[in-house]
């Protein structure tokens, strides 16, 4: 969660102000909508509209069943669901960084260095250029060091 909105979580729970509380949660996930939804908007024009919607109900027909299977399958902790989900959402962030860089430089509004002896593999978004190595390498580091200052803050916390 965010620090801003974790700390008006907690105003809200220590003050027991359920609206507060609604309010707060509905306004967290409404900005995650409003989030998807623009990232929608950017895609829609480049497919037909039958390819929008199929993806769009089987995503809701996939988050029902992974619902409905975390829901009956008490061994998934939410922790791990988490920890998958999380771990999802970089490889997503691997990928359209990688095919934003592919497209600029498609469109020749960056420069295009080819590294011939790396792999190209479009699928994950690996393009064997050094704009899109070097930017997908960037964000690993920065993951990386995340995860790491993280694991120092949480440490830092259960030592107090």
């Amino acid at each position: 969660m965010e620090p801003y909105i974790d700390k008006q979580m907690n105003k809200a729970i220590a003050t027991g102000s359920i609206i507060s509380f609604a309010l707060i949660s509905f306004l967290s996930i409404f900005r995650k909508g409003a989030e998807t939804i623009i990232f929608y908007a950017g895609m829609a024009p480049y497919m037909e509209l039958k390819q929008l919607l199929s993806g769009i109900f089987l995503a809701i027909l996939l988050l029902a069943a992974v619902g409905f299977i975390l829901l009956r399958c008490s061994e998934i902790t939410m922790t791990l669901f988490f920890k998958v989900a999380t771990i999802l959402i970089y490889a997503l962030a691997f990928k359209i960084l990688g095919v934003s860089i592919h497209s600029l430089q498609v469109s020749q509004v960056i420069q295009t260095n080819t590294i011939s002896a790396f792999p190209f593999a479009e699928t994950i978004g690996l393009y064997p250029t050094m704009e899109t190595l070097v930017a997908q390498a960037v964000f690993i580091l920065l993951i990386a060091l995340a995860a790491i200052w993280v694991k120092k803050s949480n440490s830092l916390r259960t030592a107090e």
